[in-house]
């Protein structure tokens, strides 16, 4: 992190009592996203410190560190039942995409 001086942080995800059973794909999604104190400092620091988008930094981050993504799509599956890795790998999708709500639903199968 460099001299950001914003230090070590612990972050939960949080959703609401029920919804990994309902949609255990997104849920083994979530659970195995890590972040290591250096990630954190190189996506936020640019956020706090010039007032960059927190989406366009984390996308751009995302793009140079695609190897990152690899161990949170384990055992998930993408919409059509296939391996999450692969879409990801896809042109089209390696690092564009920021999950948002419908993203989410997407992920999940559930509207």
């Amino acid at each position: 992190m460099g001299d950001s001086g914003f230090g070590a942080a612990v972050v939960n995800t949080v959703v609401r009592s029920g919804y990994v059973n309902a949609c255990p794909n997104l849920g083994k999604l979530l659970t195995n996203l890590k972040f290591s104190l250096a990630m954190k400092g190189a996506m936020m620091e640019p956020v706090f410190k010039s007032g960059a988008d927190p989406k366009a930094t984390a996308r751009a981050w995302l793009k140079k560190n695609p190897d990152t993504v690899t161990p949170w799509l384990s055992g998930v599956t993408a919409f059509d039942g296939g391996d999450a890795s692969a879409v990801w790998m896809q042109p089209r999708c390696c690092a564009e995409t920021i999950l948002d709500r419908d993203e989410a639903i997407a992920i999940c199968g559930a509207g």
